[in-house]
């Protein structure tokens, strides 16, 4: 048997250890971690695959359209040139899936990455969302061009909208570069990557208004058409869009 005076000579734990100390409340609750679960890695490998092979069967009209929009980017009429082939055209709305694609993919990892707001869907779910509105928002936006250029006699919107797709490629290129090396660089903050990621986009959009101002002057249209175009056509669904996720 244990002799009380054994048992008064045992030190007590915070001798031992003088530094710690209880932390009880501290600990996280399950609610607050975030598990991949095995259905999230098996949605995001679907993505991963799905994307790998969309680049493997359609590589060189991929890498054929960088080369039509980086060399023509610059200059008006050379964007205008692009749907004068066919060729050109294909490889141009290609490299547009395909980025479009890259990009969904890379929202839904941030907003689970960062925990913003729409983190409790899958990655999966948010890469189909943004996929879903990115390809809706140019699809109704390419139907109400054409209803305009019927009323107005003209193709001057539906010209405007095809150069719309090569400043979309533009600035989805800019926003995935940026993208590689926010996750290359650990030095690198979110809020560098966020204000990176604003300020390409402004510019892109720039210099798209920029020339689609240009298109609609040269085709007899007035200032204030134009920036009811922009008002209906190009601001109203960002600001809409933008409404959506800081609501």
């Amino acid at each position: 048997m244990v002799s009380d005076t054994t048992l008064n000579n045992i030190p007590n734990i915070s001798q031992l250890w003088d530094k710690s100390y209880i932390a009880i409340n501290e600990v996280v609750g399950q609610e607050k971690i975030f598990f991949h679960s095995t259905g999230e890695k098996v949605g995001d490998l679907i993505i991963l695959c799905g994307i790998i092979a969309f680049f493997l069967v359609a590589y060189r009209r991929i890498f054929d359209g960088l080369y039509f929009v980086f060399s023509s980017f610059y200059n008006t009429k050379k964007l205008l040139d692009i749907d004068l082939q066919n060729n050109t055209q294909i490889c141009r709305d290609t490299l547009f899936y395909f980025l479009t694609l890259c990009v969904a993919f890379m929202i839904g990892n941030i907003t689970q990455t960062w925990s913003i707001k729409g983190s409790s869907y899958t990655t999966f779910v948010i890469f189909s969302i943004c996929c879903a509105a990115i390809f809706g928002y140019f699809l109704i936006k390419k139907v109400l061009c054409n209803i305009l250029d019927w009323v107005n006699k003209s193709n001057t919107f539906s010209t405007v909208f095809k150069i719309s797709i090569s400043f979309a490629i533009i600035n989805y290129t800019a926003l995935i570069c940026g993208f590689i090396v926010y996750r290359a660089i650990e030095s690198i903050s979110p809020a560098t990557l966020i204000t990176y990621s604003f300020v390409s986009t402004f510019i892109s959009l720039f210099a798209f208004y920029v020339n689609g101002y240009k298109i609609f002057l040269s085709n007899g249209f007035s200032h204030f058409s134009y920036i009811l175009y922009l008002c209906t056509l190009e601001i109203l669904p960002l600001v809409v869009i933008w409404d959506i996720i800081y609501a």
